[in-house]
């Protein structure tokens, strides 16, 4: 309860949630062989309509019997286009044209589609590019019913659990790494 301080189980002092967007070949050929290897579990983020779901869909399902989850990041990744530095989202996937309800279809599909993988109902939602407007709307409040939690904002460290909203989980991006 909110008060007390938070107490992890078995003595540990954090956690950290690893997770993959986009359902990439480097994820398949890399980076499951490596959590796999030092037995972590890892979050992989399918963008449902990718060529690395369906040309591999038999691995992705291992994936999700391995213990890793698979979580709905939308059919399309569509993105505001609006956005500074989102010049790369196409006019098909702009979300500023994207109703919430037609996006809330699409995630619930996804949804439908990831359970064909995996057979789980319950999973995590994260939003692409953080972007939290359908056609100019929120959209979470929509969805939320349908999800355990969704990572929806940028940020840091969470320095108490008492206070974690499992509907807006921040997450910390790293790009070009190796």
């Amino acid at each position: 309860a909110a008060g007390k301080p938070f107490t992890w189980p078995d003595g540990a002092k954090a956690a950290v949630s690893l997770s993959y967007d986009d359902a990439i070949n480097s994820q398949l050929d890399n980076a499951i062989p490596a959590l796999n290897k030092y037995g972590l579990k890892g979050t992989f983020n399918l963008v449902l309509s990718s060529a690395t779901v369906s040309k591999r869909l038999a691995e992705w399902r291992q994936v999700a019997t391995q213990g890793h989850e698979l979580a709905n990041h939308t059919l399309f990744h569509q993105c505001s286009r609006a956005v500074p530095g989102h010049e790369w989202v196409t006019v098909d996937n702009d979300l500023d044209k994207v109703s919430v309800g037609q996006l809330a279809a699409q995630i619930r599909l996804g949804n439908a589609m990831l359970h064909a993988i995996d057979g789980k109902t319950e999973r995590t939602f994260t939003v692409p590019c953080g972007d939290l407007r359908a056609a100019g709307e929120s959209y979470i409040a929509a969805i939320k019913a349908d999800f355990v939690a969704i990572k929806s904002s940028p940020g840091d460290i969470t320095p108490d659990m008492w206070t974690l909203d499992p509907f807006s989980v921040s997450t910390v991006v790293q790009m070009n790494v190796t």
